[in-house]
């Protein structure tokens, strides 16, 4: 078993057998639990299995279009002397780039290969880190464990003697499993930020965003829908989790305390995904209904394609509940405002058309992610100016007011979005300047007013 512990092994130390020999229970009732847990512990492993065989089957089908960053990772893999060439089956740059014009991805045995060294790797890292002794991973350990056992032997787990080693094992398991074997490489590629910091900001993306109930509806799905749909529900999930983490990185100075970040956003978090049905306006409102229908056509059950169409504005919800804390506003309040302004300054179309920008390369994907991210900055700026302004009630009647004090420079932006979506060239170059323009009405937009 891939990074995983033996359960035999954890029950057997878990202190069944010195709970016999301590007097605590007697041998008969050892057997009577150890014969309790056989199904459950079967369950567990069998869960395990499913989860590796996913994430594999994700891979494949993100093969091809993966491949330039697939083999990005097998060089830094041999690099760190994890993987060798001639001893591993790894491929070497020649068949990389024929199967690069051939339009194919790695095969089966070396994404294998691929998913059991990043768990190891990373199991590694995030044990001796000390992330096992975080309280808020408590729950990991005892969830591990099959229920009679937690009924019966709750005292005994903490001190188990592979405490440490479960812990980082489920942790690393479920993380590699659900967001694919790539995410620890990229996110490091970007942010610089180390396997335990970022296995951090997972740990709170998964608990802010609801994420563990996600998996468990898209897995409840299996002979329902076909695997194209799961895999495509998946995706969906690991491109807001990773997001989520790109900006906590950015946002959070490392490393991420878990429990505080948990309880600063989730509330707030869960208030803004709840209200996206009437929040969202103009194309953003157009997209949601797109995607749910899209999904729900699939055989996708309302409730979770509606979870799904909202994946991409949920993003969102990170920077909506830091604007209202600064702003002293509320969650729904400041939500209002944001989606508003994505219509009105065009912000939405903006970032769909960065969105589309090719990831051919490291350096694309990293300009295309900068770009993004500096404009969902722009647009947190601007929430909080329109916020700002005073003497009025309703978010409708701020955005007016603002949108009148700065008509000047709200036209000058519209005017040199509306050349760009006219020249129909949607390159980095064009969307820089696109962007700048935001920018330049965001900043024009501080500035004191004449006195």
């Amino acid at each position: 078993m891939v990074g995983g512990v033996d359960p035999g092994r954890v029950v057997d130390e878990v202190g069944v057998d010195q709970a016999v020999r301590d007097g605590e229970i007697t041998q008969d009732d050892r057997n009577d639990l150890l014969q309790q847990m056989t199904d459950e512990v079967a369950a567990l492993v069998l869960q395990h299995n499913y989860g590796q065989n996913m994430a594999l089957a994700t891979a494949r089908a993100q093969g091809p279009q993966m491949l330039h960053v697939h083999a990005r990772y097998l060089r830094y893999l041999e690099r760190e002397h994890r993987l060798r060439q001639g001893q591993d089956a790894v491929p070497g740059e020649k068949e990389i780039a024929e199967r690069r014009s051939a339009g194919t991805g790695l095969t089966n045995p070396e994404l294998a290969l691929l998913l059991a060294q990043t768990k190891i790797s990373a199991a590694e890292e995030v044990l001796a880190s000390g992330l096992a002794d975080d309280p808020y991973l408590h729950r990991e350990l005892t969830e591990y464990f099959p229920a009679p056992l937690r009924a019966t032997q709750p005292q005994r787990m903490g001190t188990h003697p592979l405490r440490h080693e479960i812990i980082t094992t489920s942790v690393v398991n479920e993380m590699v499993d659900t967001s694919g074997t790539t995410f620890i490489f990229r996110l490091n590629e970007e942010t610089g930020a180390s396997v335990p910091d970022i296995t951090r900001t997972w740990l709170v993306a998964r608990e802010v965003f609801g994420l563990r109930e996600f998996w468990r509806q898209v897995t409840a799905l299996d002979g329902t829908v076909d695997i194209g749909t799961q895999i495509a529900l998946l995706l969906e999930g690991r491109k807001l989790t990773e997001r989520a983490c790109r900006w906590l990185l950015y946002n959070r100075r490392p490393p991420v305390d878990i429990t505080a970040a948990v309880d600063h956003f989730s509330s707030g978090v869960q208030a803004v995904r709840s209200g996206l049905p009437k929040l969202l306006t103009g194309r953003d409102a157009d997209t949601h209904q797109q995607r749910r229908d899209s999904f729900a056509s699939r055989g996708v059950p309302p409730e979770l394609a509606e979870t799904v169409a909202g994946m991409v504005p949920a993003y969102s919800a990170f920077d909506i509940v830091e604007t209202a804390g600064v702003a002293s506003r509320g969650v729904e309040e400041t939500a209002e405002v944001y989606f508003d302004l994505a219509e009105r300054l065009q912000i939405a179309r903006l970032r769909d058309r960065i969105t589309a920008l090719p990831r051919d390369d490291r350096w694309s994907s990293m300009a295309r992610a900068a770009l993004r991210d500096d404009l969902y900055g722009a647009h947190a700026a601007a929430t909080r100016d329109v916020l700002s302004v005073g003497g009025v009630g309703t978010p409708e009647e701020r955005l007016a007011v603002w949108t009148e004090r700065n008509a000047a420079t709200v036209s000058r932006a519209t005017r040199t979005l509306g050349e760009i979506w006219e020249s129909e060239r949607f390159t980095f170059t064009t969307l820089s300047v696109a962007l700048r323009a935001v920018r330049a009405l965001v900043a024009s937009s501080s500035l004191p007013q004449s006195s």
